[in-house]
């Protein structure tokens, strides 16, 4: 695999670490914005190309990730570990005794069962050798996207300084809301 940042070498891309399995994490412009993508790629015709197993996140949603890090090294030390992860805009990050690594995907609310749900999008679900390869990545990609010493986590922003400013905030209470009914307090 050596010969990937050839194959991969792209002008909007600064980065790509392999987690094994033909998972990588790239960091790179999307539609103007820097994402960080941890995804299955698949070789063909002399290149890599991106699958759709996988999951783009906002700066904002990998430093949320990044700040649960002690929390999944927690989980994968027990057996079975869980551990649930909200990084913003219901995308999560999870472990339990079903499966053991991490999966990170986007949820949805269905309101006519007034739960959140798996979105149908795949996302993708990281073994723990791979997991692993990820907690390392933690401390290489602030060499590759200087930008995310300027991102501010959303609960740190001055709107966030009470609980209705969260209540308000699409990115950490994406469902709005109408979702905090008495069962939630």
């Amino acid at each position: 695999m050596a010969d990937s940042a050839a194959i991969f070498s792209r002008d909007d891309q600064r980065c790509q670490l392999a987690l094994g399995g033909n998972v990588f994490v790239v960091a790179k412009v999307w539609n103007g914005e820097m994402k960080i993508h941890i995804r299955e790629y698949e070789q063909g015709r002399g290149r890599w190309f991106p699958m759709k197993r996988g999951i783009a996140l906002t700066l904002q949603r990998w430093l949320e990730l990044v700040s649960n890090k002690s929390r999944i090294e927690e989980a994968m030390e027990r057996q079975p570990g869980t551990l649930r992860c909200h990084l913003g805009g219901n995308v999560y990050a999870e472990m339990d005794s079903t499966y053991p690594g991490l999966d990170i995907r986007k949820w949805y609310w269905c309101g006519k069962e007034n739960t959140i749900k798996p979105h149908k999008h795949p996302g993708i679900k990281l073994n723990v050798d791979q997991l692993k390869q990820l907690l390392n990545c933690f401390i290489a990609i602030p060499d590759f996207v200087s930008e995310l010493s300027n991102v501010v986590p959303c609960y740190m922003n001055q709107d966030h300084m009470n609980q209705f400013g969260y209540f308000m905030c699409s990115e950490c209470n994406p469902n709005g809301l109408s979702v905090w009914d008495s069962t939630h307090m």
